[in-house]
């Protein structure tokens, strides 16, 4: 009898492990040359402010990336990064929002300062 109730729990406890599990993946592919840091960054604000597009996305695909470079000084050099980003279902044609997103990423190299600052996001719907 215990052994039952083990197993009973075993799959109930199985069957609610999905839920909150993202189940899209972030395409860089067409990025081009961004920076890791960047990318990461890309995929937390889409995390945080496009849930609903998301939510019924299978791919998020980043392309058309813009690089800007700002010469500062002594060898400083910032960038800002401009992309467009298409939530798309299992395949590009299936649409479920766009958005454009402008990121600064500062050239500091202290720790304790976020080097990366969201400029600008724009979106028809998908985002917030």
């Amino acid at each position: 009898m215990k052994s039952l109730i083990l197993v009973v729990s075993l799959f109930a406890s199985t069957a609610l492990a999905g839920n909150g599990v993202e189940r899209y993946s972030v395409d860089f592919s067409k990025a081009g040359d961004m920076h890791y840091d960047v990318r990461e960054r890309i995929e937390k604000i889409l995390n945080e402010r496009c849930r609903p597009a998301i939510a019924s996305a299978a791919n998020v695909f980043v392309k058309n990336v813009e690089i800007e470079t700002d010469r500062i000084d002594q060898g400083v050099i910032d960038y800002t990064y401009k992309a467009h980003v298409l939530f798309a279902g299992w395949d590009q044609y299936e649409n479920f929002g766009t958005a454009k997103i402008e990121i600064k990423r500062y050239d500091i190299s202290n720790p304790s300062v976020d080097n990366i600052d969201l400029i600008k996001l724009e979106s028809d719907g998908a985002c917030h």
